[in-house]
């Protein structure tokens, strides 16, 4: 393949270290993470602080898990180029997955793309790591080849594997049918929003206003 991958796309968000703590919906995510959920899926539109919770939680997290980070744009909206984003990803995240990774990366093309998440599902399901993959922006992938192939890695993702998808909209996956199933953890905008006590926290630190 002869895509030129961006290095800056896998960098995690430092977030900000003057943040208000949002310990209650770390704790939500830490609760889908014990249960192995399939997905966390943080929805809300532009400024309710989405990528910062996400960000702050890998750095909660500390070394418990392999955490990759993707953020997307508009020309991943390409089958071949998500794909080489998205193996790529995963070969970051565990030295064991990473030869048989770039084994497909040196097919001349991708197969179908249900046929590469069938050999990388194959592949993460003998990993013994723990691993967190998040892909934010995700409401910049219109391609409805892409969401059916991530709809079916979901369905058939080995139980170490946990996807966060961040965005400003849902992703037309089978949300009812993981909700139904207790496989999916939910944060949206009225999750996201200060209750009053992270709103006074708020003024405090931010504004300096008692």
């Amino acid at each position: 393949m002869n895509i030129h991958l961006l290095s800056t796309k896998f960098h995690i968000p430092a977030g900000r270290e003057t943040g208000v703590p949002r310990q209650r919906l770390l704790e939500r995510l830490n609760h889908g993470l014990a249960e192995q959920r399939k997905i966390s899926l943080v929805s809300a539109t532009v400024g309710y602080g989405k990528t910062t919770l996400v960000s702050d939680w890998r750095r909660s997290l500390g070394e418990t898990v392999s955490f990759g980070w993707l953020t997307l744009d508009d020309k991943e909206n390409d089958p071949e180029r998500f794909l080489c984003y998205w193996l790529a990803l995963f070969q970051q995240m565990d030295e064991a997955a990473r030869e048989p990774i770039q084994m497909l990366f040196t097919l001349p093309q991708f197969p179908p793309m249900t046929l590469v998440m069938d050999d990388l599902l194959n592949i993460l399901a003998d990993l013994p790591t723990r691993l967190v993959v998040v892909l934010d922006d995700f409401h910049l992938i219109h391609n409805p080849q892409i969401h059916e192939a991530l709809d079916y890695f979901l369905e058939h993702v080995p139980s170490q594997v946990h996807l966060v998808i961040i965005t400003r909209q849902d992703p037309p996956f089978s949300l009812a049918r993981m909700r139904a199933r207790g496989q999916m953890t939910e944060i949206r905008a009225y999750d996201l929003r200060f209750t009053a006590e992270e709103a006074q926290r708020c003024f405090a630190q931010s504004l300096k206003l008692h």
